[in-house]
């Protein structure tokens, strides 16, 4: 830009307690934007948990000096939501959208959050949010769609395939990929083919990252398995476990045949 803009970070939860991966990129993303001389904020919810969805943060913190606003979530039946997801999983794939506007319905959402946001949209030049499963994240592209920017984080997934995620990739002001591969799943996979689009990366700093403690830990010069995520069962988490477990199995008994 040739001169510094007015930037809303929109994140569904906020603060130096939150340690979800998108929420981390969107918190990073916030500091670069700011570093670069652009006027920066964060906007967000007052939940900590991404599953309980309870109001109990504060209304205002500060992430890296950037001031965050929080906004209460909206009472949802957690239950109908889940009913509604479990209908469209069982659907074949022809006939999960019927049912898919309802489990964004009812799912978590913060009205006052979006009235705040329009409140503010006539000097904002730029919403930046994400990940793209989230309630929040729809209504505000749906709500500023020229003015949006949106973080997908997409993976393989039927969530990834239904049409209410697919429009609202479609129709906003453009999208941020953190792979190639991302951004070619969209593009062959979903049909997503958008003008304004690119592969931004998630990255890491060499300055403050201890790229020896892994080694120091393991052994110099024996390789090692690194994962970074929650530790859940979503994350599949299990099946990496099993898989390095018959690894080491498999090669033992290599090792025993010569």
């Amino acid at each position: 830009a040739d001169r510094p803009l007015r930037i809303v970070v929109v994140s569904p939860r906020a603060g130096p307690e939150i340690l979800g991966g998108a929420e981390v990129h969107l918190a990073m993303l916030a500091r670069l934007m700011k570093e670069l001389g652009h006027h920066v904020e964060i906007a967000s919810t007052q939940a900590r948990s991404h599953s309980a969805w309870a109001n109990e943060l504060p209304p205002e913190a500060e992430v890296e000096g950037i001031p965050v606003r929080r906004f209460p979530v909206d009472a949802f039946d957690q239950e109908t939501h889940d009913v509604y997801s479990a209908q469209a999983f069982f659907q074949r794939p022809e006939h999960r959208d019927a049912f898919t506007e309802q489990m964004v319905r009812n799912f978590a959402h913060s009205s006052e959050l979006i009235a705040h946001l329009r409140g503010i949209s006539e000097r904002t030049d730029l919403f930046l949010t994400g990940p793209y499963l989230h309630g929040i994240t729809v209504d505000v592209a749906r709500a500023f769609p020229t003015r949006c920017v949106v973080m997908p984080c997409l993976h393989d997934e039927w969530l990834a395939r239904l049409k209410v995620y697919r429009e609202m990739l479609r129709n906003t002001r453009g999208i941020m990929f953190n792979t190639p591969e991302e951004m070619a799943f969209a593009a062959q996979t979903l049909r997503v083919l958008h003008p304004r689009c690119m592969v931004v990366g998630y990255g890491l700093d060499p300055q403050t990252c201890a790229g020896r403690k892994g080694r120091d830990v393991t052994g110099r010069g024996r390789p090692y398995v690194f994962y970074a995520g929650r530790i859940e069962a979503n994350k599949n988490l299990e099946l990496l476990v099993e898989g390095f477990v018959a690894f080491k199995h498999n090669a033992q008994e290599c090792d025993k045949s010569f």
